[in-house]
């Protein structure tokens, strides 16, 4: 993937992701509370973390949940390192 992605571009595909699992539509998912708290699993977070590291092209620590617990925040993060990935390429 050689695009420019956002944070909104991230955000999008995650909250795709996490409803994806949740079998609910995209707008009931909420992006200000932990993820932990819509119901999904530690397992399961570990998997979107790969499609999503998958979708990135690049490695996502596991660990990311806890630092960055929300769909906010883990976008907000991954887009400075996705930045800093494209910028190093």
């Amino acid at each position: 993937m050689n695009e420019k992605l956002t944070r909104d571009d991230i955000k999008s595909h995650l909250v795709s992701l996490v409803a994806e699992v949740l079998e609910v539509p995209p707008e009931k998912i909420s992006c200000d509370i932990p993820v932990s708290k819509l119901g999904v699993d530690s397992v399961t977070v570990v998997e979107l973390f790969e499609k999503l590291g998958t979708w990135l092209q690049m490695d996502i620590e596991p660990t990311l949940g806890w630092d960055y617990p929300t769909i906010d925040a883990m976008a907000s993060y991954l887009e400075g390192q996705y930045s800093a990935q494209v910028a190093s390429r």
